[in-house]
Order: structure tokens, then C-alpha cells, then sequence
């Protein structure tokens, strides 16, 4: 009787462990698979961005102004986001109906964005990051825009200065002869530009 207690004890223990290993390694894939997705998913669009700017000669000056720009106002650019802050994605919004914000430039098929600040073009997607936000030309900080995979497509990293930690950040497509359409918007829990 007291060798089959025993027995019994022993199966339970080793189920329990069995479940408790089972649970720690799901545990660790998930960790895996979030830190991957929360570090590497930034540096992923920095290498895209990167290799454009170097196969078409690097004409794109826009991070450049933009930091310039926040330097004037006593802030600083910085790639890594604060340590003490939650870095974590919130929802992104899809579904609306936005529609093309009209444009002034000739298309003819073959559009390449151009990002200098300034430009009717960069102009005109300012004016999509407005549309997509709502936020109004005077209240909206502009913490970075600039390609978004393609020579049609832009993103933005907008906020009011209030609001720094957590902007939106916005895609946009361009639609031929109609101009600028946001696509997405997704609000940050943190600034990955500040």
C-alpha cells in the first residue's frame, strides 16, 4: 500500500514537472518573439530607408532638417527611447475612410517623392499628417518623415509637443494625380525620435 502511495506521488510529481517545463519554454518563446519584434522591428525600416537614400545618392536631407529644427528649440534626436519607458506598440487604426488629399504635382505615372522641407511635396504630405491626425498646422511637431519602403509611400512620426512621448505614427501611399492618402495611423507609447 505505502510502495503504490508512493508511485502515485511520484507520477504527479513528474506531470507537474513535465507541465511546469512545458509552461516555462512557451513562456520564453513568447518573451523571444516580443523582444525580436519590439527591437528589430525599427532598425528593419532604419536598413530600408538607409539603402534607398544610398542607391538614389542620398538626396534625402529631411532627418537631417528635422533634427535641425528640434536642436533649435533645445531638443535632441536620439535613436533609443528612455529605458524607464513602456516601448510597447498600441492599436493601429486602419478603417478609416481617408481619401486623397489632392495634389499640385504633375504625376505622369512615374511620381518619386521628393522629402526636402519645404517642397510642394513635403508640403502637400504635411497636410495628410494633419488630415490623418487632426492635429492643426500650428499645434503639430513633426519628429520625423520620410520614406516609407517605396518612392510611394511616406512615414510620419507626428505629435503636438504636449504629447511628445506618445505620437502617432502615420503611413501614407501615394495615389496617382490625387495625391497623398493616409493609410494607417498608430498611436506610440513612446517617442522612438526623441
Amino acid at each position: 500500500m505505502e510502495f503504490q502511495t508512493r508511485s502515485l506521488q511520484r507520477q504527479k510529481l513528474k506531470r507537474k514537472n513535465r507541465i511546469l517545463n512545458v509552461s516555462i519554454t512557451i513562456l520564453l518563446l513568447l518573451i523571444i518573439v516580443f523582444s525580436y519584434q519590439l527591437f528589430f522591428k525599427g532598425e528593419r525600416n532604419q536598413d530600408v530607408i538607409a539603402d534607398y537614400e544610398e542607391s538614389e545618392g542620398g538626396g534625402n536631407e529631411t532627418e537631417n532638417q528635422v533634427q535641425d529644427d528640434r536642436n533649435d528649440q533645445d531638443l535632441t534626436v536620439d535613436e533609443e527611447a528612455s529605458e524607464d519607458e513602456d516601448n510597447e506598440e498600441t492599436e493601429e487604426r486602419t478603417d478609416e475612410d481617408w481619401e486623397p488629399i489632392g495634389t499640385a504635382q504633375q504625376d505622369n505615372g512615374q511620381f518619386e517623392a521628393d522629402f526636402s522641407k519645404g517642397s510642394v511635396n513635403w508640403n502637400e504630405m504635411t497636410q495628410a499628417l494633419q488630415y490623418a491626425t487632426g492635429l492643426s498646422d500650428d499645434e503639430m511637431e513633426i519628429w520625423w518623415l520620410g520614406n516609407g519602403g517605396n518612392l510611394q509611400s511616406a512615414v510620419g512620426i507626428v505629435s503636438t509637443f504636449e504629447n511628445k512621448n506618445t505620437p502617432y505614427e502615420v503611413r501614407l501611399e501615394w495615389v496617382t494625380n490625387e495625391g497623398w492618402q493616409p493609410v494607417s495611423v498608430e498611436q506610440l507609447s513612446s517617442n522612438p525620435r526623441q
